[in-house]
């Protein structure tokens, strides 16, 4: 197993999907203003930005007042496994938050959480193909932000 190697492998997916990026960094002024909209310039490779919202971590007391959304992600369970010694299952959570300025204009928690879903569920990693094992509500986000939980579990070889 190697975990390392894991993070890395969804940072990349989700660093490197410009929806994503857009969705997670373009604040919306109306409820038609697309972050979508070819009006507005890629985020591409700027990673001043990308590394704002885009976390291999479970913290979040570097969230401020300003306005932003953000995915944060990190190692979940690894139930034991009697049935096989050479492979067991591993838990990735995707923390997801959006500020209530974008998520009460055009629901933004939804479009990022569909969005990370859409990128991560039945991606091969390991062993398997990633499968949701859960999503939920996070009931004590940080002051300002609402958010949602999504667990994936793949299969890894020890």
């Amino acid at each position: 197993m190697n975990l390392t190697n894991y993070l890395t492998t969804f940072y990349k997916i989700l660093t490197q999907d410009e929806e994503l990026k857009r969705l997670l960094i373009y604040k919306p002024k109306n409820a038609l203003d697309n972050p979508l909209s070819k009006d507005k310039p890629n985020i591409g490779g700027d990673w001043k930005q990308i590394n704002k919202v885009i976390k291999m971590t479970s913290k979040t007391d570097d969230f401020s007042k300003e306005a932003f959304c953000a995915v944060r992600f990190y190692l979940g369970l690894r139930p034991e496994s009697f049935d096989n010694v050479m492979v067991t299952s591993q838990d990735i959570v995707f923390d997801i938050y959006a500020h209530y300025t974008f998520d009460e204009v055009d629901m933004r928690l939804a479009k990022i959480t569909d969005r990370v879903n859409k990128l991560i569920k039945n991606k091969r990693v390991g062993a398997n193909k990633a499968r949701l094992r859960m999503a939920t509500t996070i009931t004590n986000p940080p002051n300002g932000f609402t958010a949602h939980k999504l667990v994936f579990q793949f299969g890894s070889v020890n």
